[in-house]
């Protein structure tokens, strides 16, 4: 105990100097936190976005394309005895075309239960003019929502009639006429330009077929999903069965890309931050040779003088990562309260709100890096001790 109060002392004989020490710890601290907040922040809301976005947590497929309705029965039963599994929701996809008489264009499209997907995401597929689907796509006339860019390109509005083609489970051609009862747009320009979705129902008779091209498994936990997943491979291993993270590869690409930005920014700002407290140790080692030569001539050793030194560079990180914790936890709850909107990533057209998360976990984590930081930083100018001599350091001024 009286080595760590006598290494308090010392770093308060210099407080300016100490007190800048600190605050480049405190700001380097607060710079880091911030960083991975956001990091954090961006890979949850790209997690959630993709999920929320219509992969949901699982997909459940079958290797001839289409799930018959025992199928679909049995899996569903099974699902909802299972207290992990929020719901389920069936869909049918397709490729086709879509006229107005004079333009054809080469749609993507899907066949949905539009009451689930809200239930799957409150922002899904967001009107821009018109309305939304019909619950009931089999009771009611034949309607579609057009992506933005779709309407666009074919001059469609709301209450327009265009026949819509593709090949059916059989694989012949089939055609429907369909009432445009509005426009939506995902955010991504490219899904705008080509994306139509029709009530589950008239999906269905699109594709003549009483089934559906899948099922969707939303979970009440993210974190289930691999449990899940396996648990399903076990019980149904007929059928295909894909988790979020498998349907969305890019994911994977943003975090490695994200990851290696932030390490290397990490890595630059630990850098500058121990630089400054090697700087300060090797300022306070020359001035204080006369006072380590008594040290050693009294028996104290060269090792336990060093790590006297190492305390001091601990505590000093200490308080610098002490406040840089608290004002990143403030600025982070701030800039999270105010509402500020990012601009459009690469491939969207619609911003998204700034959030940095604040993880008890992750700021542990970072206060004890910065003190061992700070600690090794000031051992290796002591390197000096080694040679030192008893009689050179009593000479010194």
């Amino acid at each position: 105990m009286k080595w760590v109060q006598m290494s308090w002392r010392n770093i308060w004989r210099h407080t300016r100097r100490s007190f800048l020490s600190a605050s480049i710890l405190a700001f380097g601290t607060i710079a880091l936190l911030t960083a991975i907040g956001f990091m954090l922040a961006s890979f949850n809301g790209l997690r959630e976005a993709t999920i929320r976005g219509g992969l949901g947590h699982i997909q459940v497929s079958a290797p001839d394309k289409v799930l018959q309705p025992n199928d679909l029965r049995e899996i569903s039963e099974k699902l909802k005895r299972e207290n992990r599994v929020r719901f389920t929701m069936q869909r049918v996809v397709f490729e086709g075309l879509i006229s107005n008489g004079p333009n054809t264009v080469a749609v993507i499209g899907s066949g949905i239960e539009p009451e689930q997907e809200t239930r799957l995401s409150g922002g899904f597929a967001p009107i821009v003019a018109g309305s939304g689907l019909p619950a009931d796509g089999k009771n009611a006339s034949p309607s579609a929502l057009l992506g933005i860019g779709l309407a666009a390109k074919l001059g469609a509005k709301p209450g327009d009639s265009l026949t819509l083609l593709a090949t059916t489970v059989q694989g012949v051609l089939n055609a429907i006429d369909v009432e445009i009862v509005g426009t939506f747009t995902t955010g991504v320009p490219e899904l705008d330009a080509r994306q139509v979705l029709l009530p589950f129902g008239t999906g269905q008779s699109l594709l003549n077929t009483q089934g559906a091209s899948r099922l969707i498994v939303v979970l009440k936990d993210t974190e289930n999903t691999p449990v899940m997943a396996a648990w399903l491979r076990g019980v149904f291993p007929n059928f295909k069965v894909a988790t979020w993270h498998e349907l969305a590869p890019y994911y994977e690409q943003v975090v490695t890309l994200y990851k290696n930005i932030f390490t290397v920014l990490g890595i630059i700002l630990l850098l500058v931050v121990s630089m400054s407290v090697t700087n300060t140790m090797l300022m306070a080692i020359s001035e204080r040779l006369r006072e380590m030569g008594t040290m050693l001539a009294l028996g104290i050793s060269r090792w336990r003088i060093r790590v006297n030194f190492a305390i001091e560079g601990a505590i000093m990180g200490g308080l610098g990562g002490a406040t840089g914790l608290i004002a990143a936890a403030a600025i982070a709850t701030l800039m999270n309260f105010a509402g500020i909107q990012m601009p459009p990533p690469p491939g969207r057209s619609s911003p998204y709100p700034l959030v940095i998360f604040v993880d008890p976990y992750t700021y542990a984590i970072m206060f004890a890096i910065i003190i061992v930081a700070a600690a090794l930083a000031a051992w290796l100018p002591t390197r000096r001790l080694a040679r030192l001599e008893i009689v050179e350091a009593l000479r010194q001024n």
